[in-house]
């Protein structure tokens, strides 16, 4: 929903979007993730003057504060899902990144790169082994005599 608002506002060539089921006009263009978690972010109540707002986007709060009404959980919502895309809980992918992966893509990645963590731990253990339990060719014991 989020999205769609977003486009039919850039048609219109507009940065602000309508938060639904709220008073707050939030400025898209102004939302920018900070660290892992969290969201700066320009926005309006009922056509007042821009103000400035900070989002937690991994403890959910607003402003430092849990969102106490439901219009603001919308605009926590919005904001959140600017800056880090459908799983606002997420960390964003890197600069470098960004824009340039499906969102299938990273799920491939990170499971190529367990499967990859797994193999080297079993190799691992598989080369720490005593030669007696790897199979293959047994020796007779050397006893003197």
């Amino acid at each position: 929903m989020i999205t769609n608002l977003v486009n039919n506002a850039s048609e219109q060539q507009s940065s602000v979007i309508d938060v639904p089921d709220s008073d707050y006009q939030l400025n898209y263009a102004t939302v920018d993730s900070v660290g892992s978690g969290g969201a700066d972010f320009s926005y309006a109540i009922a056509g007042s003057a821009p103000l400035k707002g900070a989002a937690n986007c991994q403890q959910g709060l607003l402003g430092g504060q849990v969102p106490s009404t439901a219009a603001q959980a919308q605009l926590l919502n919005a904001t959140c899902k600017l800056a880090y895309g459908p799983d606002p809980k997420g960390t964003p992918l890197p600069e470098s990144l960004a824009g340039r992966l499906p969102g299938w893509s990273r799920d491939v990645l990170l499971l190529a790169l367990g499967s990859g963590i797994a193999v080297a731990a079993w190799r691992l253990l598989r080369s720490r082994r005593p030669p007696s339990s790897r199979g293959g060719v047994h020796h007779a014991p050397v006893t003197s005599g």
